[in-house]
């Protein structure tokens, strides 16, 4: 147990290190230069890097809209998990939304009655003289 209070802060320095190292000067959040942060994270270690995470994460989240990275460094990745704010409409998928299967309803009534009718007694709308020429052609096996 003991040697998790060691190595638990080291992992997270480390971490917090690359991460900073990595994130561009213009993306260093609050008004200290990188150098600083990194003194900092080092200096200051179980302390610095648990700061240099939340605050990089929140400025982040801030300036892309609630959006949060799901990489593993800060960059400018465009994928991202979007986080809705109150005031926007929540995603659904297609088959629980129910405009879109008032459309799809729609759509398909439409192609139906489009499609010609036809005439005979056949309701799956084949020949029937295609279907016994089919039958014949595999009694010959």
């Amino acid at each position: 147990m003991r040697v998790l209070f060691i190595v638990f802060p080291i992992i997270l320095a480390i971490y917090a290190v690359a991460d900073c190292a990595r994130t561009p000067e213009n993306l260093i959040p609050a008004p200290i230069p990188k150098a600083l942060w990194l003194l900092f994270i080092v200096l200051f270690t179980p302390i610095g890097p648990i700061a240099w995470i939340i605050i990089s994460r929140v400025k982040a989240a801030e300036e892309h809209n609630g959006r949060i990275e799901r990489s593993l460094w800060s960059s400018d990745s465009p994928s991202a998990i979007t986080i809705p704010t109150p005031g926007q409409r929540h995603r659904t998928a297609p088959d629980d939304d129910p405009e879109f299967l008032k459309e799809l309803a729609e759509r398909l009534r439409k192609e139906h009655e489009q499609q010609p009718k036809t005439n005979g007694d056949n309701t799956d709308g084949t020949d029937s003289a295609t279907s016994e020429d089919d039958d014949s052609d595999n009694a010959s096996f």
